[in-house]
């Protein structure tokens, strides 16, 4: 299990993501959750740096069959 985090000063938001890989000899299982938000009560939205970092491990896997 991985976490990775990634802070945008600029704009004052925040991505993360859970990344958990579990195998044997045959099978592999890959989650890659991501999360993100903003700073405050009223700013706490997401711009989908998430789904971004997400997207990566997604390709990365693509690239391995």
């Amino acid at each position: 299990m991985r976490v990775y985090d990634k802070y945008f000063m600029r704009i004052g938001n925040r991505a993360s993501l859970s990344l958990t890989v579990v195998g044997d000899n045959r099978n592999i299982f890959i989650s890659a959750i991501g999360a993100g938000g903003g700073s405050g009560v009223l700013f706490n939205f997401s711009l989908g740096a998430e789904n971004d970092m997400v997207e990566i491990v997604q390709k990365s896997v693509e690239q391995m069959k």
